[in-house]
């Protein structure tokens, strides 16, 4: 769980959980690509907010969602909102990357947190 500032200023919309396909998105610029982030639940200043990046080959729904829909996540849910960061051409619709796009490493994915952190204040 990481604090990241004042996030309601740029992402003020607020989510439900199962209301996720009206979640705000955002592409965030980063030195490796742009990734596309995703918020569900209400950011709130000086809150910490869940911050998750999915697995190799998936995307937040196919890497999350059984873990955020369990009965056990529902009190956490109404109190912490996340925000899903998802890796360059990884999200649903995403188009097809350029042919002479070179994919980060894992480590280089790494580094585009701190992108988006800065991003979100």
């Amino acid at each position: 769980i990481l604090h990241i500032g004042n996030l309601s200023s740029h992402l003020s919309r607020a989510v439900l959980k199962g209301q996720e396909s009206n979640a705000p998105t955002e592409h965030v610029e980063t030195q490796f690509g742009n990734v596309h982030c995703i918020m569900t639940g209400t950011p709130r200043a000086n809150r910490p907010v869940i911050l998750t990046f999915h697995d190799v080959g998936l995307n937040h729904k196919t890497c999350f969602e059984t873990l955020f829909n369990h009965e056990d996540m529902k009190e956490i849910l109404r109190h912490l909102p996340v925000c899903h960061v998802e890796a360059p051409g990884q999200h649903q619709g995403a188009k097809t990357l350029p042919t002479a796009y070179t994919y980060p490493t894992m480590d280089q994915l790494s580094e585009t947190l701190p992108a988006v952190l800065k991003h979100f204040g």
